[in-house]
């Protein structure tokens, strides 16, 4: 018997919706290495190879999806979280 070895894509889901109240302000658009965090993060997951790379956004969803401009993510909005 031949065993073969099948590839099933793996996807990955970024958690950015919370509002970093501890922070006092956005932890996921503070810069490091120079880029925001949650786009480097995103970066890195769609490097490994995740597919698809969902991103749940809420508290300033439309800043972090403007961090992740070029980045193939989808993205999912969490109503049930602090809007723009």
């Amino acid at each position: 018997m031949t065993m073969r070895s099948a590839t099933a894509p793996i996807g990955g889901i970024v958690l950015a919706a919370g509002e970093s109240r501890r922070m006092g302000r956005n932890k996921l658009l503070l810069p490091l290495a120079g880029e925001p965090l949650v786009r480097r993060a995103c970066r890195r997951g769609l490097a490994a190879g995740l597919d698809p790379l969902i991103v749940v956004l809420g508290h300033e969803s439309e800043r972090v999806q403007e961090a992740l401009t070029g980045l193939d993510c989808r993205f999912i909005l969490n109503a049930d979280v602090g809007g723009p």
